[in-house]
């Protein structure tokens, strides 16, 4: 038995083409999920009211100066609050 045997190249050929055709389709699919979610999150869902507010926070929020996440910070403006 031959290692590199006809019928073992045509086996790693076979092998490498199935591989090679199952990435591709995936990374097509994935292209165009990816593409069709941009397009409607661009054209569609950015315009929806609850959407902008559950991605970029409500409108008054944002108009406010953001508190910090930090606990140390929070309190020291409490203790300090003319610092602003």
């Amino acid at each position: 038995m031959e290692l590199l045997s006809d019928e073992n190249i045509q086996a790693l050929k076979d092998i490498f083409i199935t591989i090679s055709g199952v990435t591709f389709s995936l990374i097509v699919v994935l292209t165009f999920v990816l593409v069709g979610w941009f397009i409607v999150w661009r054209m569609f869902l950015l315009r929806l009211p609850l959407v902008r507010e559950l991605v970029y926070g409500s409108g008054d929020e944002s108009k406010t100066k953001v508190k910090p996440l930090r606990r140390s910070v929070r309190l020291k403006e409490k203790q300090h609050p003319h610092l602003d």
